[in-house]
């Protein structure tokens, strides 16, 4: 007997609230948040030994 996972619809509900929230967001703090995911992104390739750390790295519009 196979079992099946399912999300909650609670995760579904939360992820759509994220995404409207986002969209409410002026285009200048869009991009803000979008620099500061990837940074965060980076900073933990980084530390998993994917990237060589790059210290003048930094995103700019």
């Amino acid at each position: 007997m196979k079992k099946r996972i399912e999300k909650s619809k609670g995760f579904d509900e939360e992820k759509r609230l994220e995404e409207d929230a986002f969209l409410k967001l002026s285009d200048d703090e869009r991009f803000r948040v979008a620099c500061e995911l990837s940074e965060i992104m980076l900073q933990i390739q980084y530390e998993n030994g994917v990237l060589p750390k790059d210290v003048n790295f930094t995103l700019t519009k």
